[in-house]
């Protein structure tokens, strides 16, 4: 099976008894933003809690995996980096970027597993014609083909994509994703090894105002 690549978090996804990932953008006016990639471990958490032999080793490593992520970002002119748990059930990244430059370049270096290293070449993950962002979703070279033996336990792993914006959407080409009433905020939720598929549509045109 190929590596699964996710831009923000990339994590042993058979340990997890059951999460969310999430990855969530949100644009200015000028395209400017903030990117926050989460992973929801809380049944993961309540597990561990209520079993006798559950101890720190794997939040610690998980927390190594951060730190390391943390040093991998560096350079590619992101501000702000951030990473942590939220409420001690879930493990975040998240930085502001100041041009979509920037996020291709940070999303390109933000892989994270013990082996991970930017890709051979830069996937452009958005590209911008004026009021018209694209974003070209998951790279194909990354996607997996797991999943298809799992049965029903694949339906336990979660993704999520949000894409919210300053101004107003004024048409997309993509139906998976769901537009908001206001107009400011686009959602895609599927499940994970679907996502992962390489027949699976994740890219999105968004045509703003």
């Amino acid at each position: 099976m190929k590596k699964i690549y996710f831009t923000g978090i990339l994590l042993i996804i058979f340990a997890l008894s059951s999460c969310t990932i999430t990855q969530e953008f949100y644009f200015n006016k000028d395209f400017s933003g903030t990117y926050t990639s989460s992973i929801d471990m809380s049944k993961l958490i309540e597990a561990m809690n209520s079993s006798d032999g559950a101890d720190r080793s794997f939040t610690d490593s998980l927390n190594l995996i951060l730190r390391k992520t943390e040093e991998k970002m560096k350079g590619t002119g992101i501000s702000n980096l951030k990473s942590g748990w939220k409420n001690d059930k879930i493990l975040f990244i998240s930085y502001d970027f100041s041009n979509i430059d920037v996020l291709n370049k940070a999303l390109n270096n933000s892989g994270i597993s013990e082996n991970s290293t930017p890709l051979e070449k830069d996937f452009v993950f958005f590209t911008l014609k004026r009021k018209t962002l694209t974003y070209h979703g998951i790279p194909p070279k990354e996607t997996a083909e797991g999943g298809k033996d799992l049965g029903v336990m694949k339906d336990y792993y979660k993704y999520k994509a949000i894409f919210s914006f300053e101004r107003k959407i004024k048409k997309s080409d993509n139906p998976k994703y769901k537009i908001s009433e206001d107009k400011h905020k686009a959602v895609m939720t599927a499940p994970l090894f679907d996502i992962t598929k390489p027949g699976f549509n994740s890219k999105i045109k968004f045509k703003l105002k």
